[in-house]
């Protein structure tokens, strides 16, 4: 995260990267969740405005996210390879 201009000077210590780590996969986790209520797309806009207030592009988010997905489909391919529920 840091090799990124939009993110570099965000992350001013390794307790911020590793803060920023954990929170970035508790919210990739529910990205999938099955969940998909009022409380999901409440959560999913206090992100945006939280990307938007320190200047996160949304082409940067959606390469974030981008990035999750193409990590994940070789589990998914795995797992159906396989039978295993995904």
């Amino acid at each position: 995260l840091r090799a990124f201009v939009e993110t570099r000077d965000l992350l001013v210590d390794d307790e911020t990267v590793n803060r920023l780590k954990q929170s970035q996969r508790a919210y990739f986790s529910t990205l999938t969740a099955g969940q998909y209520d009022d409380g999901y797309l409440e959560h999913r806009l206090r992100v945006g405005l939280a990307h938007a207030k320190v200047g996160l592009s949304p082409e940067w988010y959606l390469g974030a996210y981008s990035h999750y997905l193409v990590g994940l489909l070789p589990e998914i391919a795995r797992r159906i390879g396989q039978n295993e529920p995904v």
